[in-house]
């Protein structure tokens, strides 16, 4: 009776990490969903001022145009309180063909409760201008490609974001044969480091779209 019961636990055990495994793939892809859209407009949080004066000091990148657009824009989507969702900011002209804008603009949402503050915001449209900057490229590619933010980009990580930028058009196979090639040895079993998938970046010829 003892062996039958341990022999259940443990299968009910092994059931519930694979549905474990399974949620965490499905929280990881939702970087990468196509949200629906908005149509409510609301006003823009009361730091919008302030914000943007230091942003615009901290960040050359951006004339004063382009500042006061995205202010706009912000705006347009912002809970007064409660910032703006992700899945209304991606919807932006300026980011909808963007692969990674959605990944971005999570990385940048410091309690990860699907909300941008306005600085937030400022934050990963930096991100979004500096990742063809030779001196910003490594570490902003490293974070976006490190899809569960444990330090090495493993070889689902690499699945998972260049399945999004390649297209329907390349089949899993093809995807999962780009990342054998890249990957081997250690790196496939173990995940890269910065350098070692910065190699990777350079040997399969990858850029970000300019922002």
């Amino acid at each position: 009776m003892g062996a039958a019961v341990s022999v259940k636990r443990k299968s009910e055990n092994s059931k519930q990490r694979g549905n474990d495994k399974n949620h965490s793939k499905n929280s990881l892809n939702k970087n990468f969903a196509s949200p629906a859209k908005i149509k409510i407009r609301v006003p823009l949080r009361e730091d919008k001022a302030v914000s943007l004066t230091l942003f615009n000091k901290n960040s050359p990148e951006f004339s004063n145009s382009e500042l006061e657009h995205f202010s706009d824009r912000f705006g347009s989507v912002a809970s007064t309180s409660a910032g703006a969702k992700i899945e209304e900011l991606v919807l932006f002209p300026e980011l909808a063909g963007n692969p990674f804008a959605g990944r971005v603009l999570y990385l940048n949402d410091g309690d990860r409760d699907g909300r941008l503050s306005y600085k937030e915001f400022e934050a990963a449209l930096l991100m979004l201008r500096r990742a063809n900057s030779k001196p910003h490229q490594a570490d902003i590619a490293f974070r976006i490609f490190d899809i569960d933010e444990d330090g090495l980009v493993s070889a689902e990580d690499l699945f998972l974001s260049l399945r999004h930028v390649v297209g329907k058009d390349i089949s899993d196979h093809i995807v999962h044969l780009m990342i054998a090639q890249a990957m081997k040895g250690e790196d496939y079993m173990k995940g890269l480091k910065p350098v070692a998938f910065q190699a990777i970046i350079n040997m399969l010829g990858l850029s970000f779209p300019s922002f």
